[in-house]
């Protein structure tokens, strides 16, 4: 296994009256700390002496050479000492140093990556800073072919030093503000791997800027033209690096904070039919950039059109335009879920034959699994039960974790119902088993791969005339909480939603020794119950992701 040794890194600069508090906070992490004075003044040269006293490591420029020629200094000095990797943090507390473990545990898992934060702004971001993350955010696009990146100007991450020291061999990085942004495209360009952690971003009313907006934004517009005749000249070779086919887990979520949260006072403000006309635009931006997706949609629209799907819209062979009405019906399932979290959607409005039962199950204390999927709109259902009534949905691999910040903007509720989870473990299993026995329900997705592709917890079975990879997760999952299975469909029909809740079985029971071949016709029977809601609603399932890849 790789040696792993992080170390903390903090550019200072005037920063007296916030570095204290911060490091106090670190004090817990018990994480090396490195901190670079970039020729503060007299009184913060003080305080940063008396820290120094304590342990922490502390290096000094005479005069004032930047944020990056401060933050590089700390890394050549880490890894001089033998530090494997350096996460990066702003010294005024603009980050939220409880995610530090969040950064930690993907580093460890993942040496070679650098993770950088994806910033989740509040209404203290001024509005010039935002204007300017849009343009760079544009440029960078350019500059990597690649619209993978959110965010290029947080300085909360955490670099593999080994691929920044041998990236400091060959250029000079950005010496100021705009080292952030020059070194994140200069290591992709070295192929270094990359991956994102959401993280809440404040502007502390008592923060200080040393952001010169003439200066800094003279010495970005360089930067980005020099980065752009780079690109020019690894065209060939980005196109190749950024072409391999990714598993769904890898495809880091579209949009931005502000982004969703703009659509959101859209909705809440100008109304429904604005919001819809809004959509169209923001969609077709989504298909026109998102190859893998729209390339997803029509093949599993081929593959629904080939068993004779009676939806009217499949009356013909599809085409990109099936395709655009499929991203379309995926933006007003998105709509619904804020609607309905909102208060919007009520209890009445659905056709909720099947969320009786639902509703009884839930109110007779005897807890359950419902294995839902990606077809329809899972969520309306919990938007629209009683507070009393506890539905835990599992998520996977913090993949939505923007959308549901917003969501739970709008009702915080929507916190309480989500349980993040990584993998499917004993600890995981012991968590729920308590939840199944106190009666709640556990609701987990049954239509999607494992986030390792491995092959020992997949399945092959049919699904919409062609083998497609199930995983066993959830059906060991039911096994080992031995608890009534049910499946829980929420389609959108002509007359307005309906709830399809079905009993699966009484309780899966796998003996060891044949838990693989008894596991099979129970996902079959799974994958065969949402080929038929498939066929019925086609453009409703939304896995944007070639879910028959082997």
């Amino acid at each position: 296994m790789m040696r792993f040794k992080p170390c903390i890194i903090i550019p200072v600069y005037n920063h007296k009256d916030g570095i204290v508090t911060t490091l106090e906070l670190l004090h817990d992490y018990k994480i090396p700390i490195i901190i670079v004075d970039d020729g503060s003044d007299v009184d913060t040269q003080a305080v940063l002496a008396s820290q120094e006293k304590i342990g922490v490591h502390l290096y000094r420029f005479d005069t004032n050479q930047g944020k990056g020629s401060a933050v590089l200094k700390g890394m050549a000095e880490a890894y001089q000492a033998g530090y494997t990797h350096a996460l990066q943090l702003d010294a005024d507390r603009q980050h939220d140093i409880n995610d530090i473990p969040k950064f930690i545990n993907l580093a460890q898992k993942n040496p070679t990556t650098l993770i950088y934060g994806d910033p989740i702004f509040d209404d203290s971001i001024p509005t010039g800073r935002l204007i300017g993350r849009y343009l760079t955010h544009f440029w960078v696009c350019v500059e990597i072919l690649s619209l993978k990146i959110v965010d290029t100007m947080c300085g909360f991450r955490l670099y593999p030093l080994d691929k920044v020291h041998d990236l400091m061999q060959k250029v000079r990085l950005g010496q100021r503000m705009d080292f952030d942004t020059d070194i994140m495209v200069r290591l992709i360009w070295e192929n270094v791997p990359i991956m994102a952690l959401p993280t809440q971003v404040i502007y502390p009313k008592t923060g200080i800027s040393h952001f010169n907006y003439l200066s800094d934004n003279i010495r970005l517009i360089k930067m980005h033209v020099t980065l752009v005749f780079g690109m020019l000249r690894r065209f060939p070779r980005l196109l190749r690096q950024h072409h391999a086919v990714k598993h769904w887990s890898k495809i880091p979520e579209r949009g931005t904070p502000l982004a969703f949260n703009l659509m959101l006072w859209i909705y809440k403000y100008l109304g429904r039919r604005i919001f819809q006309i809004v959509l169209v635009p923001v969609m077709a931006y989504f298909f026109v950039w998102g190859k893998t997706a729209r390339h997803a949609s029509q093949q599993y629209l081929k593959k629904v059109y080939a068993l004779g799907s009676s939806h009217p819209k499949m009356a013909t062979s599809p085409t990109l335009s099936s395709s655009f009405y499929h991203f379309i019906q995926f933006g007003l399932s998105a709509l619904d879920r804020m609607a309905s979290w909102n208060g919007d959607i009520k209890y009445h409005d659905i056709d909720a034959g099947d969320i009786h039962a639902l509703k009884d199950l839930a109110q007779s204390g005897k807890g359950a699994v419902i294995i839902g999927s990606h077809l329809g709109n899972l969520e309306l259902s919990r938007a629209l039960l009683d507070d009393a009534i506890k539905m835990n949905i599992l998520v996977f691999t913090d993949h939505a974790l923007k959308f549901n910040a917003m969501l739970a903007h709008v009702n915080s509720k929507v916190k309480n119902s989500l349980i993040q989870i990584s993998h499917l473990g004993p600890d995981t299993a012991i968590m729920l088993k308590e939840k199944i026995d106190q009666g709640e329900l556990i609701v987990i997705l049954g239509d999607r791969t494992p986030t390792n592709h491995s092959k020992e917890r997949l399945h092959y079975v049919e699904f919409l005339g062609d083998t497609a990879p199930f995983s066993q997760g959830p059906f060991i999952l039911a096994s080992l909480l031995a608890c009534p299975v049910y499946l829980l469909f929420c389609l959108k029909e002509e007359d307005g939603y309906h709830v399809h809740f079905e009993h699966f079985t009484d309780a899966i029971i796998l003996n060891r020794k044949t838990r693989d071949a008894e596991l099979k016709p129970v996902i079959q029977r799974f994958a065969k119950r949402l080929e038929y809601y498939c066929l019925q609603q086609p453009f409703q399932w939304f896995n944007f992701f070639d879910f028959w890849h082997k």
